[in-house]
C-alpha cells in the first residue's frame, strides 16, 4: 500500500503576505482570501495556514486576521478538523499575537460552537542575521519569547508547529552548517515538546537548497530529534530544485510538506539588494512529485487546479493595480484531454517576462489528470523572441529572475506527467529556443529561426544547455557546441541537424497547427499512466535535471559580470534607432 503524504497549504497566509499593496493602499480583499481557502478545503489538503497576527505594520497585507477569521469560522462552522474540513493554523509572532488569537477562537467558540484555529506556527531561524532582521531579536531571544505564547496555548489546547527558517543557506550569511540547524532545532524541541510541540518545520527560505544538502541537513536534524517529533520541508523554488528535494526528503522518511497553491509566497524580509524574494513550492507540483514517486494524499488535484489558478489571479490583481503591466501572458484552455497553453505577449513577439514565466510555470503545475497532453505554442507571427532585456536597464535583478524564472518552466515541463509538445513558428530565439528543452516532441515550420544569440551580451545559455545536449547527446561535442557557442540564428532545419534534436519539420503556420493537434491528440488517446512513467524513465536516466542546477548557476554567475553590463545598454539604444 502507497505511503502517505502530509501537506499543508501556506497560500492564504505565506502566498499573500508579500504582496504589494493596491495603489489605494488596500490589501487583498479579504473575501478572496476566504474563498480560496474554501477552494483549498474543497481540493482535500490536509492544513491550511490561514493567516498571521504579526503587527500591520510590518505586513499590511495580514492586517484583517481577526476578521478572515471569523469568516472562515461562520463558513466552517459545526466541521470538525480533519474529518469535514482541513485543520486550520495561525502563524503567532508573539504573546500578544496569541492573546487576540485566543480572543478570536472564543469569539467563534460563542456564535457558532467550535473554536477556529486547531494548531499555531512559531518561527524561529538557523542563521543569527535573519532572526535579527526578520524578528529583531536573536535566536536566544525569539525561544526565550515563546515560553509564554507556549503556555497560553498549551491551556487552550492547540497543537504547535515549530518553523526553523534558513535550513540551506541564509540570504545575508550564506551556507548554514547542518549541525546549527539541528542544534537550532533541538533546541526548539526540548522547549515545547511537553506543551503542545509535536512539529519542527525546517525551511529553505530562499531555495538554494539541493538533493545534497537537503540529505546532509536532514541527516543531522534526524540524528539529533527523537522519532516523535514529525519533520515536515518547507521548500521555496527559487532555483527549481524544489521537486528534487522533496524526493530526497521523501527517501529519507520526511512525509509531511508546507507548499502554496500557485507557487505563490515568499518571506518579505528574504529579498537582499540583488536577489528577489522566493515563491513556495507549487502545492500541484508537490502533489505530482509525491504521485510519481508512489506516495498517496488527500488532494483532488481536479479540485486544486481551480485553487491554484484564483491564488494566480490574486497574485496578479495586485500586480496590476501597482504596475502598468498586462494581467494575463499566457492563454490556456482545454479540449479533449489536451491542456493548450499559448503565449499571449504578440505585440512584444512573446518576449518573456518574469512574471510570464511565473504564468506559464503555474499552468504547467495546474494540470490535472484529466489533461493528458500539454501543447504549448505562441500567439502572433513569433513563437517566442526570448527575454525581453528592455526589463534589465532599469531593474538590476531582473535578468536574474528571468533566468531563474526559465530554468523552472523548463523543469516543470520536463517533469510534467503528459508529454509536451511544442510548435515552434516565426522564431524561437534564446529563452525561447530554451522552452523546447522541456519538450518531448517538436513540430517547427522549416524556416523558423532558432538560436541563442544572447552570447553576443555575454549571457550564457547554459541555464538550457543539459537539456539541449542530452537530447542529441551524439552530437553534443560538435554541432550542439556550436549552437551554443554561436549567436547565428539557424532554420529550425539547421538547428534540428547541428543539435540532433528530433524536430519535425512543415512548410507552414497552418500545418504546424494542424500536425501539432494531430500528435496531441494521438498522445491525449493513450494510456496516462504508461506515458507519465516512461517519460519519468527517460528523464532519470538522461540525468539532465541532475545537472539544470549546474547550468543555472553558471548563467547566473554571469549576470554581474563586465561584459553583461556594458553590452546590455547597446542593446536599449539600438532598439530605439
Amino acid at each position: 500500500m502507497a505511503q502517505r503524504v502530509r501537506i499543508t497549504d501556506v497560500s492564504p497566509r505565506d502566498g499573500l503576505q508579500n504582496e504589494p499593496l493596491a495603489v489605494d493602499g488596500s490589501p487583498v480583499p479579504t473575501a478572496d482570501k476566504l474563498r480560496l481557502i474554501e477552494m483549498l478545503a474543497a481540493s482535500g489538503v490536509d492544513e491550511i495556514e490561514l493567516t498571521s497576527f504579526v503587527h500591520p505594520k510590518w505586513v499590511p497585507q495580514l492586517a484583517d486576521a481577526a476578521d478572515l477569521l471569523m469568516l472562515v469560522a461562520e463558513r466552517f462552522a459545526g466541521k470538525q478538523a480533519g474529518i469535514d474540513r482541513p485543520v486550520f493554523s495561525v502563524l503567532i509572532p508573539n504573546d500578544k499575537g496569541m492573546q487576540r488569537l485566543i480572543e478570536v477562537n472564543t469569539q467563534a467558540q460563542d456564535r457558532f460552537g467550535n473554536p477556529i484555529v486547531d494548531r499555531i506556527a512559531l518561527f524561529t531561524a538557523a542563521s543569527e542575521t535573519f532572526s535579527q532582521k526578520n524578528t529583531n531579536a536573536s535566536i536566544e531571544e525569539t525561544l526565550t519569547r515563546f515560553d509564554p505564547v507556549l503556555d497560553l496555548a498549551h491551556r487552550a489546547g492547540l497543537g504547535v508547529r515549530g518553523y526553523v527558517s534558513c535550513v540551506i543557506e541564509c540570504p545575508f550569511e550564506g551556507p548554514i552548517s547542518p549541525s546549527q540547524i539541528a542544534d537550532v532545532s533541538s533546541r526548539l524541541w526540548e522547549l515545547g515538546k511537553h506543551r503542545g510541540l509535536d512539529e519542527i518545520d525546517l525551511g529553505d527560505t530562499i531555495g538554494k537548497g539541493t538533493a545534497g544538502t537537503t540529505q546532509a541537513m536532514l541527516t543531522a536534524v534526524q540524528q539529533e530529534l527523537p522519532r516523535e517529533a514529525r519533520l515536515t520541508l518547507h521548500l521555496h523554488d527559487t532555483f527549481g530544485n524544489a521537486a528534487e528535494c522533496v524526493r530526497t526528503a521523501l527517501d529519507m522518511g520526511i512525509t509531511s510538506f508546507d507548499s502554496a497553491a500557485g507557487g505563490l509566497g515568499g518571506c518579505p524580509f528574504a529579498s537582499t539588494d540583488s536577489t528577489r524574494a522566493p515563491g513556495n513550492i507549487d502545492t500541484a507540483l508537490l502533489v505530482r512529485t509525491c504521485t510519481d514517486a508512489g506516495y498517496k494524499g488527500s488532494i483532488d488535484t481536479t479540485k486544486l487546479a481551480p485553487a491554484s489558478a484564483f491564488a494566480l489571479s490574486l497574485k496578479n490583481q495586485t500586480a496590476r493595480s501597482s504596475s502598468s503591466s498586462s494581467s494575463a501572458l499566457i492563454e490556456t484552455h482545454r479540449e479533449n484531454g489536451i491542456l493548450h497553453i499559448r503565449l499571449d505577449r504578440a505585440s512584444k513577439r512573446n518576449a518573456q517576462t518574469p512574471e510570464m514565466l511565473t504564468q506559464l510555470d503555474a499552468a504547467i503545475n495546474a494540470a490535472t489528470e484529466q489533461d493528458r497532453v500539454i501543447l504549448l505554442s505562441g500567439n502572433g507571427p513569433t513563437f517566442c523572441a526570448g527575454f525581453d532585456l528592455s526589463l534589465c536597464k532599469d531593474d538590476e535583478t531582473a535578468l536574474d529572475a528571468l533566468l531563474t524564472g526559465l530554468s523552472r518552466v523548463v523543469q516543470s515541463l520536463r517533469t510534467a506527467s503528459q508529454p509536451v509538445v511544442v510548435a515552434i513558428h516565426g522564431a524561437a530565439v534564446a529563452g525561447g529556443c530554451a522552452l523546447i528543452g522541456g519538450a518531448d516532441v517538436i513540430v517547427a515550420t522549416r524556416d523558423a529561426k532558432m538560436g541563442y544569440p544572447v552570447v553576443k551580451l555575454g549571457i550564457s545559455p547554459a541555464v538550457n544547455a543539459p537539456f539541449i545536449a542530452r537530447a542529441g547527446e551524439q552530437h553534443a561535442t560538435s554541432g550542439a557546441r556550436d549552437v551554443f557557442l554561436d549567436p547565428t540564428l539557424h532554420t529550425a532545419e539547421d538547428f534540428a541537424h547541428r543539435t540532433g534534436i528530433a524536430i519535425e519539420l512543415v512548410d507552414d503556420h497552418d500545418k504546424l497547427t494542424r500536425r501539432a493537434m494531430d500528435i496531441a491528440q494521438s498522445l491525449a488517446s493513450k494510456p496516462p499512466n504508461a506515458l507519465a512513467q516512461t517519460k519519468h524513465w527517460l528523464s532519470e536516466i538522461d540525468g539532465s535535471l541532475t545537472d539544470a542546477q549546474r547550468g543555472l548557476d553558471v548563467s547566473l554567475s554571469l549576470t554581474t559580470n563586465d561584459e553583461v553590463t556594458s553590452l546590455l545598454p547597446h542593446v536599449w539604444s539600438e532598439r530605439k534607432k
